[in-house]
């Protein structure tokens, strides 16, 4: 948890013990500070087995003493020797487990295991910037775009979209036929 927290929290609890030690009433406590009865008396036996020491009132770690899926170190070992060695990847590292070790271990159990050991760095892909370029007179650079709606029918309009290079100013207009003066 960010530090930020614990100094909000722990004298939020420790108001809790003062509180109910001055008015000895759990209910009104409880109601007060918004909190179930079973939260309070837990964080008051934990306050009360520790002396009244305030820093058990941080949260306790919820990580697992033991993880029973976990590789073992051994199989761990090898995966990074062999990659110190070839630098290859989890493919080809499967294969050589395979070949020369007789363990069938999934890519992706390689692929993590390389990545918490810090075995591999992704590559950063960089957008590319686009091309923006600007012309220093108005006007002398203009693209024209025709579109048509309303599909090859009797009843179609045509639509001419035009664009100055320079200034980026768009113009558009509505015409009832495809013709050349149209464009100029």
């Amino acid at each position: 948890m960010p530090k930020y927290y614990y100094q909000r929290l722990i004298p939020m609890r420790l108001a809790w013990m003062l509180m109910y030690e001055q008015i000895k009433n759990a209910s009104f406590l409880t109601r007060h500070f918004g909190i179930s009865k079973k939260t309070f008396y837990k964080w008051r036996k934990r306050y009360l087995t520790a002396n009244k020491n305030p820093d058990t009132l941080i949260d306790r770690s919820k990580k697992p003493n033991c993880s029973p899926l976990l590789t073992k170190k051994e199989i761990t070992q090898i995966i990074k020797k062999l990659r110190k060695k070839t630098c290859f990847g989890e493919d080809r590292l499967r294969l050589f487990l395979l070949k020369d070790y007789n363990l069938d271990i999934p890519r992706s159990t390689i692929y993590y295991i390389l990545k918490r050991e810090r075995l591999i760095k992704k590559n950063k892909r960089h957008k590319k910037k686009p091309l923006i370029y600007n012309l220093s007179y108005s006007g002398n650079n203009i693209q024209v775009d025709i579109k048509i709606i309303g599909s090859y029918s009797t009843r179609r309009i045509i639509q001419y979209s035009a664009q100055d290079d320079a200034t980026r100013i768009k113009f558009t207009r509505l015409y009832p036929e495809r013709a050349n003066y149209y464009s100029v």
